[in-house]
């Protein structure tokens, strides 16, 4: 899959309904954890959340089942005991939503969405310390829809679709 091949720092990811997105969002967080590293994924509705959560929970089964990893349902968090490789799920629409955690691997589903202050007050910041990647993941608007849409901005990185075609502007991460 180009996706999970992709060694961009920043991946964005737009599809149409029922493309994937969050399933294979859900794949990449569990490769992320099972490297050692902390994924955070984050969208703002709790059915995205839950449909990532079960896609994450079926991944990791036989481990979890086997008490390799500790599961919480509540906190939608699996963590490997005694270390600070974990994966999480939440839902945010908001940068407040992202403020206090800690990832290696941030996850940005339905960005359009949610805030646009996002990503430049909490998310780019919370990967700073570490160097570590994202990825944003849109819904394009349907053509009976008039909302705006990040996917319409000249500001875009990196848009790799599902058929895996690639488009590059760097604008959007230069400050």
């Amino acid at each position: 899959n180009p996706i999970r091949e992709s060694k961009a720092k920043r991946k964005i990811i737009r599809a149409g309904r029922r493309g994937g997105k969050t399933v294979i969002a859900a794949t990449i967080c569990v490769d992320k954890f099972l490297e050692g590293l902390r994924p955070l994924y984050a969208t703002p509705t709790s059915d995205q959340l839950e449909t990532w959560w079960f896609e994450v929970k079926r991944a990791l089964a036989e481990p979890i089942d086997a008490g390799i990893f500790k599961k919480n349902e509540t906190e939608h968090t699996i963590e490997r005991e005694g270390t600070k490789n974990h994966i999480k799920g939440k839902t945010a629409w908001n940068a407040d939503m992202l403020r206090g955690d800690y990832s290696d691997f941030l996850v940005l589903d339905e960005y359009q969405l949610m805030n646009e202050d996002t990503w430049e007050v909490v998310g780019a910041p919370m990967l700073l310390d570490n160097d570590g990647d994202a990825m944003f993941i849109y819904t394009p608007p349907s053509l009976h829809s008039r909302s705006v849409s990040k996917a319409l901005s000249p500001q875009w990185s990196q848009i790799v679709t599902l058929s895996g075609l690639l488009s590059i502007s760097f604008s959007m991460f230069s400050s």
